[in-house]
């Protein structure tokens, strides 16, 4: 099992610790069949209980989002007596200054603090190791878009779009980076020449339909013939007659 992907981010640590099967809870002759009776899906069930109580008694408890234990084999093997447990544990951003050490340190005095007495198994507390999970190497927490670069950091990461590339991330920035679109001088030159000829079209057709209006109302008035044009017998002035 291991944390899935979210739309929250949190803080990510790699855990690992181990764990021996408790001798106190029976004595010797029960002890070897009842570690052996132990089967994968009990064990787990174990691993994570336990766990959960150690993670509860942490100076960190109230900033633990999730965690998931997991191991390469289980008590109750033929000569196996410890397994080493790797757990994936995961923290709200209140957890931000929080260290690896700082982690180990409480997991360890916590693991002192647990009774195992009514359980049956005991965890070895000066075996705790905590590392930062690098999650841009990482294909389930990486949420880095192609396009953009992953930075590491204590716990998380962050995430910038390469240069030429607009962030348009409705959620972690730099998780969806778009190409800018920019014209070339071609583009602009072309563009600028079909609007300068738009308009030189829209101005032609503007004076050809003016002056056919003018000569649909008044043509005649600037085309005289001789029946319209007559001297006045005092004056001898010539007049136009509509």
């Amino acid at each position: 099992m291991a944390i899935t992907y979210t739309d929250v981010d949190m803080m990510l640590f790699h855990v690992e610790y181990k764990v021996q099967m408790n001798n106190n809870n029976n004595n010797n002759n029960n002890n070897n069949s009842s570690s052996s009776s132990i089967s994968a899906e009990a064990f787990e069930i174990l691993l994570r209980n336990q766990m959960k109580q150690i993670l509860l008694m942490t100076s960190f408890a109230d900033e633990i989002a999730a965690f998931a234990t997991s191991t390469d084999s289980q008590l109750g093997e033929p000569g196996l007596e410890t397994v080493a447990v790797h757990m994936d544990l995961a923290l709200t951003p209140g957890g931000l200054h929080l260290k690896p050490s700082q982690l180990a340190g409480s997991l360890k005095g916590s693991a002192e603090l647990q009774d195992d007495r009514a359980s049956q198994l005991t965890v070895v507390a000066e075996s705790f190791t905590v590392k930062d999970i690098d999650e841009c190497e990482n294909e389930i927490f990486n949420r880095c878009h192609e396009m953009a670069v992953c930075v590491n950091t204590v716990g998380s990461y962050s995430c910038t779009c390469d240069e030429g590339y607009d962030d348009v991330s409705t959620g972690k920035v730099g998780s969806d980076c778009r190409k800018l679109e920019r014209r070339s001088t071609v583009m602009i030159v072309v563009g600028s020449v079909i609007a300068i000829i738009a308009v030189g079209t829209l101005v032609v057709a503007g004076v050809v339909i003016y002056y056919a209006r003018v000569r649909n109302r008044g043509g005649a008035a600037f085309s005289p013939s001789p029946s319209t044009y007559n001297i006045h017998p005092r004056t001898h002035r010539g007049r136009w007659q509509v």
